[in-house]
């Protein structure tokens, strides 16, 4: 992810500034400050990579034809909008042959899964 990377550059410059003060100052402070600050920033670094990684783990895929959302994941519950032939959803859920689907505008609905085709 390009902003972990950018922390870890972040990381490297302010290694490099603390090294340079405690050069001039002599002390060990600055080492056990240098050694807290970048701990915390590679694990935040690290928390931002995981977290990039989940959110697109969720499958994207595109509906094949002119899709009806469902309100539940059954033909018996109510109409809950359309989804375009062409349009890309994310599966949020599954149950059975039904898939839970957010389109890109927030709308969410119950989908055959017949009716999509992963990518």
């Amino acid at each position: 992810a390009p902003f972990a990377w950018a922390l870890v550059v972040a990381e490297l410059l302010l290694a490099a500034a603390i090294w340079g003060l405690r050069r001039r100052a002599g002390g060990r402070g600055a080492l056990v400050g240098l050694a807290v600050v970048s701990g915390l920033v590679l694990l935040l670094a690290g928390a931002v990579t995981v977290g990039h990684h989940i959110v697109r783990a969720e499958p994207l895929a595109v509906a094949k034809v002119k899709t009806e959302l469902r309100q539940g994941p059954d033909a018996r519950f109510g109409t809950a909008g359309w989804v375009a032939p062409g349009a890309r959803v994310r599966v949020v859920e599954a149950d059975g042959a039904w898939r839970r689907v957010q389109q890109q505008d927030g709308t969410s609905g119950w989908v055959a899964g017949e009716t999509l085709e992963a990518l």
